[in-house]
């Protein structure tokens, strides 16, 4: 912790070289409470720093016909006491000489064997930015819990995160190697729904070639997997069609299990779990903290559901805490069945509470 007489000891790290449209970071080495710190670019060619104020952030190497070039960046450390130090890092860019996209597309080198290379261009409008270019990264299905019932891809999925301003959606190319097969179409795995998803036509446009694909994501939608407003986050790819497993449409579409319910319950078709089912995908999924809820449920859920399914005296407990829920999510569809309902629960827990008195007020603890 630096004292109030000298100023932060400042490290932006070795000087480096190198590839051109790479995920490139930036890292105070040196890190410590109650400093700001505040990321630069003194020269070259201008590149967005992902959050100049963050003591670690990232940025992308630009592409150009150039082969090699050079970008110096300067890292300023201010402590509470306003004392200030200084530190710079230098990055040699070295161009490709074996590139597959133009110089405005983002290449990101396969992660599965045998699958292609991928690239990515954004709409850099007034309406979207970039916020958080690690996530512009191609990702395995291999990383991807849910596999067992998953579609046969014909590439890595990729995953970015976009910020929009302004808007309330906004649009991505992804660029291919190769040609994706007519029929083919584009799947996202909703980590929220915890289900793989279709992109409707319309939202999901391959170019002419079918090299590319144009999509367009709604903020909030249950093709985007950040529940705040004005971030969108996708994990897709291409792969082959398959009936067998859900999609969805422009309107909406059903979501993937309800765990807790389903173990307590013990069926994914019983009334109760479809009515929350439901509940979860016309009413939590609608709104941004019902996203959040949703996303929290899916990450904890299968293991408690595990120890649920295998207690039958667990299911039962559960399935008492699940009524107040179910009343609700039936009021919001169907008030009088609801008040039905609830009568019914006031009936029981009156009998219970009568009966639980009755052996309270005739227990004689003198009685033998």
């Amino acid at each position: 912790m630096p004292t109030g007489t000298q100023p932060p000891l400042m490290n932006a790290g070795l000087d480096l070289t190198i590839g051109a449209g790479k995920v490139v970071s930036l890292k105070a080495l040196q890190v410590s409470t109650g400093i700001t710190y505040l990321w630069s670019q003194i020269s070259g060619p201008t590149v967005i720093i992902e959050s100049p104020h963050a003591a670690q952030t990232l940025f992308i190497s630009p592409r150009s016909s150039i082969t090699t070039q050079t970008l110096e960046f300067s890292l300023l450390g201010t402590d509470v006491n306003g004392l200030q130090s200084l530190d710079s890092v230098q990055f040699t860019i070295v161009q490709s000489t074996n590139i597959l996209f133009a110089a405005d597309v983002l290449e990101l080198e396969p992660l599965s064997q045998g699958r292609q290379l991928l690239g990515i261009t954004y709409d850099a409008g007034s309406n979207a930015q970039l916020i958080s270019a690690k996530q512009f990264q191609a990702i395995s299905d291999s990383q991807i819990a849910e596999m067992q019932n998953s579609p046969d891809l014909f590439s890595d999925l990729i995953e970015f995160s976009i910020k929009t301003i302004g808007a309330t959606s906004a649009s991505v190319r992804v660029h291919l190697a190769e040609t994706v097969p007519d029929g083919h179409v584009w799947w996202k795995f909703s980590r929220i729904r915890n289900q793989w998803l279709v992109f409707p036509t319309d939202m999901a446009v391959f170019s002419q070639d079918r090299k590319s694909i144009q999509l367009t994501i709604i903020d909030n939608s249950e093709f985007d997997d950040d529940f705040r407003e004005g971030e969108i986050k996708d994990p897709s790819g291409p792969g082959a069609p398959d009936d067998s497993i859900a999609t969805a449409k422009s309107g909406g579409g059903g979501g993937g299990g309800c765990f807790i319910a389903t173990a307590a319950f013990g069926t994914y078709d019983h009334s109760s779990v479809i009515i929350l089912r439901d509940f979860r995908d016309n009413f939590l999924l609608e709104n941004s903290y019902g996203k959040w809820f949703v996303k929290q449920y899916y990450s904890y859920s299968p293991l408690i559901a595990d120890c649920i399914a295998k207690n039958r005296i667990s299911r039962f407990l559960v399935q008492l805490l699940l009524l107040p829920l179910l009343v609700f999510a039936i009021a919001l569809t169907d008030p009088k069945s609801a008040l039905l309902l609830l009568i019914f629960m006031g009936a029981i827990l009156t009998m219970v509470i009568m009966r639980f008195s009755r052996y309270i007020f005739s227990f004689d603890p003198m009685k033998k």
